[in-house]
């Protein structure tokens, strides 16, 4: 389940088989051909300023969609993650119309 429909796309092409591109960021899943690519893509994640503060644990983040799925991941319980799935439906759904 993904907040931002970004996100799920991201993560679903962190799936697909591309020979060049094997080494993948486990914090946006942005493929790279090289580790040494991999590792100052991460770099310039850890040296954003994290603005976006975990209301629960306090945990920061430099992007609002990791926040949001670090609460969906560790701050949300089933019937919570229902009603979420139910508005992001809901919101897709009126976002698509707006575009017609």
């Amino acid at each position: 389940m993904f907040l931002h429909q970004t996100s799920k796309i991201r993560h679903e092409k962190s799936h697909e088989a591309d020979p060049e591109h094997k080494f993948v960021c486990p914090i946006c899943w942005k493929r790279t051909k090289t580790k040494e690519e991999l590792d100052l893509h991460i770099k310039e994640h850890n040296n954003r300023p994290k603005r976006h503060t975990c209301k629960v644990c306090g945990e920061a983040f430099c992007r609002r969609m990791l926040l949001d799925n670090h609460v969906l991941l560790n701050h949300t319980n089933e019937e919570e993650i229902s009603k979420k799935e139910k508005e992001i439906i809901v919101y897709g759904l009126i976002e698509a119309t707006k575009q017609l």
